[in-house]
């Protein structure tokens, strides 16, 4: 993610990407989960969307918590149990930026 083949760096593009996301969502509940060769959920599901977003930007400098790798089974695992509630929405959706 930090490869440079789109300005700045991947994982940038990929935060950018994530916080245009966010303001479409407003009165939605999100979670956030962080991943690479491991994966673990950063945010339960909240309508707090601005402290989401500062969780994406501070995702940048915390990639020393993620083990190196590309394991998308563990994330989307991660993000289907972090949707697993009782109060569940109508419609769920898990997105990848990468």
């Amino acid at each position: 993610m930090t490869a440079t083949d789109v300005a700045p760096s991947r994982a940038r593009a990929a935060a950018q990407g994530l916080r245009g996301l966010l303001d479409n969502l407003d009165g939605n509940r999100v979670g956030l989960v962080a991943f690479a060769g491991t994966a673990f959920v950063r945010s339960p599901l909240t309508v707090d969307l601005p402290a989401v977003a500062n969780l994406i930007d501070r995702a940048q400098g915390e990639a020393p918590l993620v083990q190196a790798g590309t394991d998308f089974r563990n994330a989307i695992d991660s993000a289907l149990a972090l949707l697993a509630v009782a109060d569940r929405a109508g419609a769920q959706a898990i997105d990848r930026k990468s």
